[in-house]
């Protein structure tokens, strides 16, 4: 897993208010997408993450500017099997 991120949040605050979604499949099996878009109390917001062998693994990126934040990412939907290194089947 890679996990970078960066923020400058406001002391003493915290809130959070979802103002829209928006989600689909892609062209690949079990492949996912997500746009998000929302208010906090981030003045500056950047992230990246990359995941592998984790459940709903994929790239997330994130970019936050005085509290208005947009985030993608695409996913796979399955879980991980951690016992035996592969994915679940259902």
């Amino acid at each position: 897993m890679i996990n970078i991120q960066f923020n400058i949040r406001v002391p003493g605050r915290d809130r959070f208010k979802n103002i829209r979604c928006w989600h689909g499949s892609t062209l690949f099996e079990r492949k996912f997408w997500e746009l998000q878009i929302y208010r906090d109390s981030d003045i500056i917001n950047l992230c990246l993450r990359i995941t592998r062998k984790q459940d709903h693994a994929g790239i997330q990126f994130g970019l936050g500017l005085f509290g208005l934040n947009a985030e993608f990412q695409i996913y796979d939907n399955r879980h991980w099997d951690q016992e035996n290194e592969c994915w679940k089947t259902y």
